[in-house]
Formats: structure tokens, C-alpha cells, sequence
């Protein structure tokens, strides 16, 4: 009995996390500049070249063809080790800091890195 309970809990679960929508939309960081507000806590994607690292991989400067971007990788559980000028693709949260009105990119998955 407790195994059939044990397999029928595990495929209520797979069941309920599959059919979560986990799709973002991917934007420019241009986008962030002009619209802040209407993205602010948004989960969306941005993809972009590396140009560097903070201390401690505490934060990342992305650039795409349209600006950079600053990426804070506080929330980011997994990290991938990204070399400079390599194009990573993340998801994250548009978000303000405590201390004043400074909008960054808080990264919650980072989905590929390629050389």
C-alpha cells in the first residue's frame, strides 16, 4: 500500500509541475531602459554576449546588440562557468534594489552559455 501511495503522490507531482507554464518571452535590453516599470518582478528571458563577472560571480554585464545590462546571479541556484564573450541565455525577474530606485536582472536560470 505505501508504495502504490509513494508512486501515485510522485505522478500527482510530475503532473502538476508539467503542466505549469514555464514559458518566457526573450527581450532586449533596450526594452528594460525604455519600459522599466511595465516589466518590474516580469519573469522574462534576455540573451546577450558576457563581457564580465562581478567578485564572487556576484553579478554579470550582458550586452546585446541593442545595450548591456547588469545581472545579478544572487538567486541563481546552478551555475554554469561562462568565459568571457560567450553568449548566455538566462531567465530571470526585473527587480529594484532595497537601497534606491536601481533596476537590475535577477537571474533564476541560466540555460545555456556557449563559447
Amino acid at each position: 500500500m505505501t508504495k502504490v501511495w509513494v508512486f501515485g503522490h510522485f505522478m500527482m507531482t510530475f503532473f502538476i509541475f508539467s503542466c505549469t507554464d514555464r514559458s518566457v518571452t526573450f527581450v532586449d535590453a533596450k526594452v528594460f531602459a525604455l519600459n522599466p516599470d511595465e516589466y518590474l518582478g516580469v519573469r522574462m528571458g534576455f540573451q546577450g554576449r558576457l563581457l564580465r563577472e562581478g567578485p564572487g560571480n556576484a553579478w554579470m554585464e550582458l550586452e546585446d546588440d541593442t545595450g548591456r545590462l547588469l545581472v545579478g546571479t544572487e538567486r541563481l541556484g546552478f551555475r554554469l562557468k561562462c568565459p568571457k564573450n560567450s553568449q548566455v541565455q538566462l531567465v530571470g525577474t526585473l527587480t529594484k534594489i532595497k537601497d534606491g530606485n536601481m533596476l537590475y536582472f535577477s537571474v533564476e536560470d541560466l540555460v545555456s552559455c556557449k563559447s
